[in-house]
């Protein structure tokens, strides 16, 4: 199961750059023990991928950061990522956010690993995708 970051009102609230990473490029993933990722959806079935296709951020803190590493090594690598998409987030400015990167990952459920690295669902969250009740 994936999911993306984005939400209604973030045009409203950080870059455009931003709304189409989180739109449009990055999606996020299960991994390990219920663990949290970030991938590229187009070329996340290649072989051959480019740097930095998968981020592991340690913390919902570390996302932003994350996300700034996948937007240099990545994003403008990604031959996969459609030309149209890559335009449409150059032609957006790309300043600061990181604080709505937090608030959003809070919101949509996600949380800190509990004396761990890694982000996780809170609990209840995981309880009803495992019961198929969300």
């Amino acid at each position: 199961e994936t999911f993306v970051l984005h939400r209604d009102g973030d045009e409203k609230q950080i870059n455009g750059f931003h709304c189409v990473l989180r739109r449009d490029v990055l999606e996020g993933f299960f991994y390990k023990y219920n663990k949290i990722g970030f991938r590229c959806r187009y070329c996340k079935n290649e072989s051959n991928k480019e740097k930095q296709a998968v981020i592991l951020p340690e913390s919902i803190e570390g996302i932003y950061r994350a996300v700034g590493r996948f937007k240099k090594e990545h994003f403008f690598q990604c031959s996969c990522i459609p030309r149209g998409v890559v335009r449409k987030a150059n032609s957006e400015k790309s300043r600061g956010g990181k604080l709505e990167w937090e608030i959003s990952a809070k919101k949509k459920g996600l949380r800190n690993i509990p004396g761990g690295k890694g982000i996780t669902l809170c609990p209840d969250i995981l309880a009803k995708i495992s019961k198929n009740t969300i």
